[in-house]
Formats: structure tokens, C-alpha cells, sequence
């Protein structure tokens, strides 16, 4: 196989995320403890346009036939949270992320 041989090409066309319209009553949207409350859902929707070369012949290096076009249709959803977490519970959680971090950068030597 040479560099300029293609056997899968992709194509992604992405429109612009939309929030998801819900009825904020009809749905729990805190967590039991009160820490987490969900105050959006956008949905991005993706098409991805892929064209596969199937009978690639690996010994004679080329490509014979037809590529087959396939396309997927992905819905992304993402959600925008409200955190409140008492004062312990914070400094602990950021004590944590602090370690985490410096442990990583020593590893890396950053």
C-alpha cells in the first residue's frame, strides 16, 4: 500500500448544537443530595459520510472495484450543571485535583 492510496475517506458535516426544549416539572433534575442540578441539554447532530475501499488486494498493492459509501447519522447531547457542594467537600475535592496534577507534571517533568 502506498501514502496516496485512500481505502477510507470521511466526510463529518456538523450543524449548529440546539437546545433540547423539555418540561423542567416533569423531570428530577437534581441529584438526591442536592449537588447537582441539571439546567440544559443542547443536542449537536452529526452526519458522517464514509467511502471504504472493501476490496483492497494486499499483495498486488492496488485497489480493484467500486468503494462502498456508508453514512451514520450521531445525535451528541451535552448538559450544562449547576455544582453546589459544602465547603469540606469542596476544599477536599480541590486538594485532590491539586495532587492529581502535580503528580501527572512531575511524571512528565513539566
Amino acid at each position: 500500500m502506498r501514502d496516496e492510496d485512500q481505502i477510507l475517506l470521511f466526510h463529518k458535516k456538523v450543524a449548529d448544537p440546539r437546545p433540547l426544549d423539555f418540561q423542567m416539572n416533569s423531570y428530577c433534575l437534581q441529584s438526591p443530595n442536592n449537588f447537582f442540578k441539571l439546567m440544559s441539554i443542547q443536542i449537536k447532530h452529526i452526519q458522517l459520510d464514509v467511502t471504504v475501499v472493501l476490496d483492497y488486494k494486499k499483495n498486488k498493492k492496488e485497489t480493484t472495484g467500486n468503494p462502498s459509501n456508508f453514512t451514520l447519522f450521531l445525535r451528541i447531547a451535552a448538559g450544562n450543571l449547576n455544582v453546589t457542594l459544602p465547603t469540606h467537600l469542596a476544599k477536599e475535592v480541590r486538594k485532590r485535583i491539586y495532587s492529581f496534577f502535580v503528580i501527572k507534571f512531575q511524571k512528565w517533568k513539566i
